[in-house]
């Protein structure tokens, strides 16, 4: 993979590959995908969502250089008191002497080819989310990791090197085990850069996980995250994010709930400016009885932007006492932004309760005539009744994060505030 120069010629080889029979069963699952796919056609999601930029990018190779260089600058003791763990990517590989491991997670190398999980995980994503299937080709190996005790813990992705990055990561939580973790990136380049990653959760009965992501992502990064969560009986996810700037971001997410009282909830605030991408995608299947699932998002978008929430539940046959909710709140503030929002519900089944809901529209004329004849400027009045459009959702975030999302929040209403 890494004697491909981008990631087009990258899919443009496999169009042309001979499958053999003698290969791993995953292996010849990802060339039939990458074969198959049309990413020039409309409905291809880097068509779609206008990332096609992020086919010019070199597929990079990490540099033990510049591994060995950041690292003798970091002390595995010195981590942030408020994480218990902390696991750190440096251009998608994860590297051991750079990360804090203690008593009760246990974390691992494999190869992927051999990996039978991630061949369930390829079946379960659609044949358009191409990345996943990119992801495990660029990337010959997954971090395994296994968590036996309550704790907090930080994955630091670190990117120094121009070029799309693969990352994959398998996280088990066992039984009766309180989770709670962030993904952090952070860019140590001025060039484009990329972030193909893969994440495969599961979540043993009594499990709690709390998985967040707050980032404020500049015009030459781009993070495209495929994710499967599944829940045994009791389990519980919870998923916070927060993204804004005018860079990529693209979640592909999937919840399966498999046992009675597992239940998914779904947080995230989207602030998009100048030529932002960021697209949420989500579906939930609710598979035995008993199961929750809820979903609230709100996004802004001003400039050129674009925010998409495509969200839909499914509900399995004959399964009864499900309760669910999908909410999409849009605000778009320039002639040229752009928010797209479709909720949907797939259910085989009638005693369910499953409502969805989904508004887009400007900030309120008379609120911003109110404001200004106070003495604020059209600006300050637009960022303060931006403000209260997502204070809500900040505030529902845990205390561990509020503080992070404050700081993205500010920093782009302080943005708004100065016309910039």
């Amino acid at each position: 993979a890494h004697d491909m120069q981008t990631l087009k010629q990258f899919i443009d080889h496999f169009q042309v590959t001979e499958i053999k029979a003698t290969d791993a069963q995953l292996q010849q699952a990802i060339w039939q995908r990458l074969s198959a796919h049309r990413y020039a056609h409309k409905f291809s999601v880097w068509k779609r969502l206008g990332i096609n930029k992020l086919l010019d990018l070199p597929i990079a190779e990490s540099s033990v250089l510049e591994q060995k260089r950041i690292q003798d600058d970091f002390d595995p003791q010195a981590h942030n008191q408020k994480w218990d763990a902390t696991l750190t990517f440096i251009n998608g590989q994860w590297v051991a002497e750079r990360s804090h491991v203690p008593q009760g997670l246990q974390v691992s190398v494999q190869e992927v080819r051999v990996d039978p999980l991630w061949f369930s995980f390829l079946n379960d994503v659609p044949n358009d989310e191409i990345t996943a299937s990119i992801a495990l080709s660029m990337a010959s190996k997954s971090c395994h990791i296994e968590v036996s005790q309550p704790m907090r813990i930080r994955f630091c992705h670190r990117l120094t090197d121009a070029g799309a990055h693969a990352a994959n990561v398998h996280l088990h939580v066992r039984s009766g085990v309180n989770v709670f973790i962030q993904d952090i990136v952070s860019v140590h380049t001025d060039e484009h850069v990329a972030v193909l990653y893969n994440k495969d959760v599961s979540l043993a009965g009594n499990s709690v996980l709390e998985d967040g992501y707050l980032n404020a992502l500049s015009s030459g990064v781009s993070w495209l995250c495929c994710q499967r969560v599944r829940a045994q009986r009791n389990a519980v996810y919870r998923f916070q994010q927060m993204t804004s700037g005018d860079g990529i971001a693209r979640f592909y997410h999937q919840a399966h709930l498999l046992e009675q009282h597992a239940s998914c909830v779904y947080r995230g605030v989207s602030l998009a400016q100048h030529r932002a991408r960021f697209d949420q995608t989500l579906l939930v299947k609710h598979l035995a009885e008993r199961t929750e699932s809820s979903q609230v998002f709100k996004h802004v978008a001003k400039d050129r932007s674009l925010t998409n929430f495509t969200s839909r539940v499914y509900v399995a046959k004959a399964i009864r006492a499900v309760v669910s909710g999908q909410t999409n709140h849009n605000l778009v503030l320039d002639t040229f932004a752009r928010a797209l929002s479709a909720p949907e519900l797939e259910i085989y089944s009638d005693e369910v309760q499953c409502a969805h809901g989904a508004t887009v529209g400007a900030l309120d004329a008379q609120a911003l005539f109110y404001l200004c004849a106070r003495g604020l400027t059209k600006d300050q009045a637009e960022a303060l009744l931006v403000e209260g459009f997502i204070q809500s959702m900040i505030d529902d975030f845990p205390e561990v994060l509020r503080s992070e999302a404050v700081d993205i929040a500010r920093h782009y209403l302080d943005a708004m505030r100065v016309g910039a």
